[in-house]
Order: structure tokens, then sequence, then C-alpha cells
């Protein structure tokens, strides 16, 4: 699920393959359409209601039409395991391969953030302090052990240090 930072009335969901989205708090449910094959995550946009990023096993995409087409995000196509838009507009994704990643919306002008600081781990879940736009957390997973581990990076995603111990 994916509340529109533009419109905090529009929430979008994805449920069973299908993607709906409801303009009313949640109280009413409009089917879209298929929901983007592979999805990962789904976040809305912060600037626009019918703006969606999905984070999926084919690759990061983007909607400008409230998720019924969809088109890549980012190029190479690479597994993307999560997506995050912060109030301000900036999308944070993890990219298999590349790393976390970040741009600005609308434009998506990507940079990387950190590639060699997870080894072969992947970022399943992401959030940025409201309070300091340098802080975030993320919870990571090891695809060989099975095992996640809660992190932390005070200096905007560059370095990570575990917040507390592995969840097995």
């Amino acid at each position: 699920m994916a509340t529109s930072g533009a419109d905090p009335k529009t929430i979008y969901g994805a449920d069973a393959g299908a993607l709906q989205v409801s303009k009313d708090q949640g109280r009413s449910w409009e089917l879209l359409g298929p929901a983007p094959e592979g999805l990962v995550d789904i976040a809305a946009s912060s600037e626009a209601p019918s703006r969606l990023f999905a984070a999926t096993q084919g690759g990061l995409l983007k909607s400008g039409d409230g998720g019924k087409v969809w088109q890549d995000a980012y190029w190479p196509r690479q597994p993307a395991t999560m997506v995050h838009v912060t109030p301000g507009g900036v999308v944070h994704a993890f990219v298999v391969g590349t790393g976390l990643i970040e741009s600005m919306e609308p434009k998506l002008t990507w940079r990387a953030i950190n590639k060699s600081g997870f080894s072969d781990d992947y970022l399943l879940h992401f959030a940025v302090d409201p309070g300091n736009h340098s802080k975030f957390y993320a919870i990571s997973f090891d695809p060989q052990s099975k095992a996640q581990a809660v992190l932390a990076s005070d200096d905007a995603g560059k370095t990570w240090a575990p917040l507390g111990s592995a969840i097995n």
C-alpha cells in the first residue's frame, strides 16, 4: 500500500495481482487493473497523486497515470527490492547489482548512494527520519543465510551500521 503525499486521500494498494485505488481515504476502492508483473513494493509520489513507482523483479518502474501504464524508471532492468518517496520528493530505491539509488521527482536523474556496503544483501524496507533527512533506516536481507538486519545510516546512506541484533 502507498498513500499519495500529494493527496493523502488517495491510497494505492496491490492485492492478488491487481492494483486498486481509493480516493476517499480507504472508504471505497476502484480496481485499476493488473499490478506490474513481479511487484515487490509500491510508492506514491509526493508531487502528483497519479504518479507511482514500483519495485519489481524485472526492474524499477514508474506510472504517470495512476498505474494504468508502466514504463522503466531506471536502466538497467535489474530486480528492485524496495522503493520509497519522501515528502520532499526524493525517490529512493534498491536495485540488485547497483545498490541504493536516489533521485528527485519528477525528472529522475538517478545517482548511486551506496553500492558496496551491502555485499550480497539487499534492502527490503526503508525510511527517512522526517526530522533529519540524512538519517536513514532500513531492513536488509541476506539471501544466502535468510537473515535480516535492522540498519541505520547517519550520512544519507553512504555508510550503514546495525541498529539491533539480526533477525532470523
